[in-house]
């Protein structure tokens, strides 16, 4: 009598759930539109103008990368010196912002020499152009929090050259700033051609960045320098790098910060080298979910996590378990299995989560840990992709819940299942329909990270569910995502005939 209310209380739940997403989703950043096509100049209030790129259409707040490099159009308005930040604004949403710097664009002073030799002339005259500009950018930033554009709690700076320069002074200054990335930067004003008649003495101290390191090893901070880059210095690169690094091993709590630098072979010497912005774009996302509030995971591209999340969650904490359970973790196509109705086997219990990525399973893990399973059944990452988020980070967070899933319950064994092929067989042309090579990759990663591994198994769904082209049979689903019936049958008889549903004694 027990089973059969609570098969009833299952299904009346399920279709309140799916009403609920069908009558109340909100649009997400993905739906909203995207502004790539020309820089908008908008101005604070007291007149200081500033430029934006890319960004969620500001009808909500995203996360902000000001971006530096010389002028407001020169540095935003160039796929060159956005780095980054077109990756970011164009797949995730981020807000690109940039002003001009001291001395260039509307800084320019026609009775003083501009750029870089402006910079040396006001360093002569003791003019602290370093706090004026991040004054400047301080002004924008809460402009931009104040309006609602940009997320306070998501907030990044990265430049090159001079802009690496001035984004590592901001980082310092401003305790918002979470993350740094910067492209062969100026470390050390007094290498430059323009400052060789200049002596270092201790009254400049406010230009060398060797006194911001106490607090720029409280950020992450990301660096790359060609290996033989004479116009700013990779040595001084280097040294300004090492002395991060020393500080950070010293750090403590939650001010501890990172730094990874990358000297990358480029045979023009102070140019960017190839492949560092898709570098410094994973570092970024990849911290996008540290910068957020504690307890609050954001999906990129997403929006928040979706509002079934706690209240599934939460009720998953109250129901009854045994030390025998076996635990299915997963997303929507795991939640509308009827498992125990499939198995036959009572104590076999539902984790799924409509709209779940990696992101979510790592944050309620401990729910699940907590409960000492004697096994997890893992298939989750097809909302990662559906989201562009990278194969890397996708299978870096792999390696979070199986490191976190044996230090918490180290006799629970781990079930990961390949992610299902998939099938545009209504012709919808969604993003999620040209991920076929990345469900590919991320399979043979996690079969190696099983081969690696005495406490895992791996179990090939997508081979036993995808046709001669690769793509997920249609018999086996309605609308080439989720399955069907036939789907659900076909994946419990695959655990069935291949024993891993069996307690071992």
């Amino acid at each position: 009598m027990l089973q059969w209310l609570t098969r009833i209380f299952r299904c009346a739940a399920k279709w309140i759930i799916t009403m609920y997403i069908l009558f109340n989703q909100q649009p997400s950043i993905a739906q909203t539109p995207n502004k790539f096509n020309e820089v908008r100049h908008l101005k604070t209030e007291t007149g200081l103008e500033f430029g934006l790129w890319g960004g969620n259409g500001e009808v909500s707040p995203a996360p902000i990368l000001f971006i530096l490099s010389n002028t407001i159009d020169g540095t935003i308005g160039s796929e060159y010196f956005r780095q980054c930040g077109t990756k970011l604004a164009k797949q995730y949403g981020w807000l690109c912002v940039s002003l001009d710097l001291p001395y260039h664009g509307k800084f320019q002073n026609k009775n003083l020499p501009k750029e870089l030799d402006g910079w040396a002339n006001a360093v002569q005259r003791g003019e602290n152009f370093v706090l004026e500009n991040n004054l400047r950018m301080q002004e924008i930033l809460n402009f931009l929090i104040r309006k609602k554009y940009g997320d306070p709690k998501n907030i990044a700076v990265c430049g090159t050259s001079r802009g690496g320069y001035l984004a590592l002074q901001f980082a310092a200054f401003e305790k918002r700033v979470k993350s740094a990335a910067v492209f062969s930067p100026v470390t050390d004003l007094f290498a430059l051609q323009e400052f060789k008649d200049i002596k270092k003495i201790s009254s400049l101290s406010p230009f060398f960045l060797d006194n911001q390191v106490n607090e720029l090893s409280k950020k992450r901070i990301w660096m790359v320098i060609g290996n033989n880059d004479q116009r700013v210095g990779t040595d001084q690169a280097i040294q300004l790098a090492r002395k991060i690094s020393s500080k950070v091993s010293t750090e403590q709590g939650k001010d501890k910060g990172e730094i990874e630098l990358n000297v990358m072979f480029e045979l023009k010497g102070h140019t960017t080298p190839e492949g560092a912005k898709n570098r410094a774009f994973e570092w970024l996302l990849n911290d996008f979910r540290a910068l957020l509030p504690d307890g609050k995971i954001y999906y990129p591209m997403l929006g928040p996590e979706p509002d079934i999340y706690e209240p599934m969650v939460e009720s998953f904490r109250f129901q009854p378990h045994s030390k025998k359970d076996i635990i299915l973790l997963g997303n929507s196509i795991t939640f509308w299995g009827d498992w125990q109705q499939l198995t036959g086997l009572s104590y076999i219990k539902n984790r799924g989560i409509p709209g779940d990525n990696t992101f979510g399973v790592i944050k309620r893990l401990d729910e699940v840990i907590d409960r000492k399973p004697k096994k997890i059944f893992i298939l989750i990452g097809i909302n990662d992709l559906s989201a562009n988020i990278p194969d890397s980070i996708i299978l870096k967070n792999y390696k979070i819940i199986i490191d976190k899933i044996n230090v918490g319950s180290p006799s629970t064994k781990i079930y990961f299942q390949t992610i299902l092929p998939i099938n545009d067989i209504h012709n919808k042309k969604s993003n999620i329909f040209t991920k076929h090579e990345n469900i590919r990759k991320i399979n043979t990663s996690l079969k190696q990270l099983a081969f690696n591994s005495k406490k895992m198994v791996v179990i090939d769904l997508y081979g036993l569910f995808a046709d001669d082209s690769g793509y997920l049979k249609k018999e086996y689903t309605w609308d080439g995502i989720h399955l069907n019936m036939n789907g659900y049958n076909k994946w419990a008889t695959i655990l069935k005939n291949g024993k891993y549903l069996k307690l071992e004694k």
